[in-house]
């Protein structure tokens, strides 16, 4: 199957003597949806910001195509950083701005490209999160479901390899919520690398492929949707206790 495209290898990472993550290491294969779960303050949000190199591990490797990223400069992390988009909880847009000048706000900033290419951009990702003809509304004027998408266009906007989603569908109703995990199971076919922070069991369950969970910052469950549930590890019985009900009433 070859190496995988991201590789946490050991990483810990303490922050005034707190510990955030502790000797944790897994992987993710290009193309795949993976999904990391644990309850809140377990250490999610964290591998995220190690992945983008925000921040640097204490120990341990970060591997992106088997080079490791921990001691690059920020400006030998930019081609890394490029090639992989996140979409934020709070969704970060900006409110002054319009969908269309949000989406093109950091094509602008990073990007060699001219205005009609970012023009073309941005009606693409608004064709792929289906908000054609909404790039002149503002953020204030959009449900939240909506607004989701828009961050899911910025992100696509990049074409990148790699999005890395943190709780995409918190706080969402469940039309919605159902209509963020269409999209992410839209970009998956289309050969996108995903990796999905989350503790809502059912949406994780719906789009991921490989799982993590994560408790008080070290990995203590990894595989399959089959695998994890039939754990008889006490924690992950426990945390995954709905969805192996859901399982067998169907």
């Amino acid at each position: 199957m070859g190496n995988p495209l991201i590789q946490l290898q050991n990483v810990s990472v303490a922050i005034n003597d707190a510990i955030i993550l502790e000797d944790v290491s897994l992987s993710f294969r290009k193309g795949e949806t993976s999904v990391i779960l644990g309850p809140s303050g377990a250490g999610k949000s964290s591998i995220l910001k190690v992945i983008l190199g925000l921040w640097k591990p204490d120990s341990g490797k970060v591997l992106i195509d088997a080079m490791d990223i921990v001691p690059l400069s920020e400006d030998a992390m930019l081609p890394f950083r490029r090639r992989m988009a996140m979409v934020f909880q709070g969704n970060a847009l900006f409110d002054s701005m319009t969908v269309g000048e949000n989406i093109a706000y950091f094509l602008r900033e990073h990007y060699l490209i001219d205005e009609n290419e970012i023009h073309s951009r941005v009606e693409e990702s608004l064709t792929i999160v289906n908000l054609e003809g909404k790039g002149r509304l503002y953020p204030e004027e959009l449900s939240n479901g909506m607004k989701k998408r828009v961050a899911i266009a910025r992100a696509v906007a990049f074409h990148p390899e790699v999005i890395l989603y943190d709780e995409p569908t918190t706080g969402l109703d469940p039309l919605n919520a159902r209509t963020i995990n269409d999209l992410i199971l839209k970009l998956q076919r289309q050969g996108t690398t995903s990796v999905i922070v989350t503790h809502l069991l059912k949406d994780a369950f719906l789009v991921g492929k490989a799982f993590f969970i994560i408790e008080s910052g070290r990995i203590v469950a990894a595989g399959s949707a089959d695998e994890l549930l039939s754990s008889t590890d006490p924690f992950v019985k426990e945390f995954l206790e709905d969805m192996r009900q859901v399982r067998l009433a169907s």
